[in-house]
């Protein structure tokens, strides 16, 4: 029995390994629609050349040019079409486990690395922006790999090869051009190495920190002038983001509040833990922190300097500190927590293996829980394209289209695969603040016997479902006649000649 089991503890992460693969493809190959946050990014990436690329995009959308490039690329080789689009951060999604599972056989402890990784493989978040047309995913991978380079690096106490520091820093020179968080990563990573180059006099390494620095402000410079100065005049992505940005110093109890509840949100998105493990997951990550500082400071230092380095960025309205934007960090949390685990098993099994045992797996019944599910039901947000679908086949020649603001965008993307339910239609105004716009946009189509009400990315953070709003609007003004529902997308067809 006993070699059998030590058998399976030998293969036991590449069971892993494989399941996270199989995880990111199975939602890969589901091939839902795009939804209205991939639409505007993937039509600037689809109808503009790679010189347009470098200029600020359409629809108020930001992504590195590298990242923009790269989709590009997939979609001139292989097509227009989903499948291309998502193909790039999929590729990146799957990198991505085998480098952590690389930088977790360094720290050396075997339960860390299980646990750890059963976090990345499972993680909700992690899996879906594996298959979304957005730079989620290839932020987790460059993240990774300038910690997986710093890793190697502080094993040997900096007292590298030439090769590996200049190589440190001509990969996060290219990361920039991939990665917009990869600058908090490198940043952090760099003021570990400063600090213990300085500390034990190793004057050489020091030099080939500056020139690898070097090169990265090179780097970060040239993308500049030619990229990023353009996101600084987007006042309306600045709005959009306002409410992530931490307030540093914190003036008010107001703003010490949301200092703290930006910081340990991170935790339920994109940590993908839920509200009933919320506490224990919080307590774990510092007991790991503590644990970690204790075995290696330098190990330590490298996993959460980017992190504090983000949070410094985020006060200085640099970045935002919320959701999906942070899944870069989801790989720091699941080391602190998953080290966190491992201590309190280790105190509780002197007592009882089998409470170890079970409080050890509490905060992977969630995930597991959703990974299983959504294997056998991938994620799909968001299915205009099935909508779209139903009314190519329903649509007659005289029908008038009217499309809810916020599905526009998908509709836009989607209108030349669906060529014969035509240009002409209605594009809804945006009224959250003033639901009677709604109410005057369907009186304008009052005497049309046909019109069709397509609905998707339904607002519903407002205090109200405006679908459900529209539709009582429409059950008073008009007729009913068919419908159509799937998931996240549907479409009413209406008599208003009432």
């Amino acid at each position: 029995m006993l070699p059998r089991y030590k058998k399976i503890l030998k293969i036991l992460p590449l069971i892993l390994i494989l399941t996270g693969i199989i995880l990111r493809l199975d939602q890969y190959f589901y091939n839902r629609s795009l939804t209205e946050g991939e639409a505007p990014l993937a039509m600037n990436i689809v109808h503009r050349s790679y010189s347009d690329l470098l200029k600020p995009l359409d629809y108020v959308q930001a992504a590195p040019i590298g990242f923009l490039y790269v989709e590009k690329l997939f979609v001139n080789v292989l097509g227009n079409h989903e499948f291309s689009l998502r193909i790039f951060p999929l590729i990146t999604g799957i990198l991505a486990i085998f480098l952590f599972f690389k930088i977790l056989k360094y720290l050396g402890d075997y339960k860390t690395e299980i646990f750890a990784l059963c976090f990345f493989i499972v993680n909700d978040y992690l899996i879906y922006f594996s298959s979304e047309v957005k730079p989620y995913s290839s932020d987790v991978f460059f993240s990774l790999i300038l910690i997986f380079l710093s890793v190697i690096i502080i094993q040997n106490r900096l007292k590298p090869s030439p090769s590996r520091l200049i190589l440190w820093g001509i990969i996060g020179a290219i990361s920039i051009w991939f990665s917009f968080p990869s600058v908090f990563i490198f940043c952090g990573i760099g003021i570990v190495f400063i600090f213990f180059t300085i500390k034990n006099k190793n004057w050489c390494a020091l030099v080939l920190l500056l020139i690898a620095g070097v090169m990265w402000l090179l780097s970060l410079g040239f993308n500049y002038s030619i990229s990023l100065q353009h996101l600084t005049k987007y006042n309306e992505l600045i709005n959009f983001w306002q409410e992530g940005f931490i307030p540093l110093p914190p003036k008010s109890l107001h703003e010490l509040y949301l200092l703290f509840y930006n910081l340990l949100r991170i935790f339920k998105n994109p940590g993908g833990f839920s509200i009933y493990e919320f506490l224990f997951s919080i307590l774990l990550f510092f007991i790991g922190l503590i644990t970690c500082w204790r075995k290696n400071k330098y190990h330590a230092l490298l996993f959460i300097l980017p992190v504090l380095v983000t949070i410094l960025g985020s006060g200085l309205h640099l970045y935002p500190f919320e959701g999906r934007v942070l899944l870069f960090i989801t790989p720091i949390l699941f080391v602190f927590v998953a080290s966190g685990i491992t201590r309190i098993y280790e105190i509780v099994r002197k007592n009882s293996q089998i409470i170890a045992i079970l409080i050890a797996l509490i905060l992977l019944i969630q995930p597991i829980g959703v990974a299983c599910y959504h294997l056998i039901r991938p994620r799909a947000p968001e299915e205009l394209r099935t909508v779209l679908e139903y009314l190519q086949r329903r649509k007659e020649e005289s029908d008038i289209i009217y499309v809810y603001y916020g599905a526009v965008n998908a509709f836009k993307y989607y209108q030349q695969k669906f060529f014969e339910i035509g240009n002409n239609y209605i594009a809804g105004t945006e009224s959250r603040t003033d639901w009677t716009g709604y109410y005057k946009d369907i009186e304008k189509l009052k005497g049309n016997n046909r019109v069709w009400f397509l609905f998707s990315h339904i607002a519903t953070h407002f205090g109200v479902d405006e679908e459900k709003l529209f539709l009582s609007y429409l059950n008073h003004l008009g007729n009913p006649i068919e419908s159509f529902t799937t998931s996240g997308a549907s479409a009413y067809l209406y008599d208003l000649n009432k």
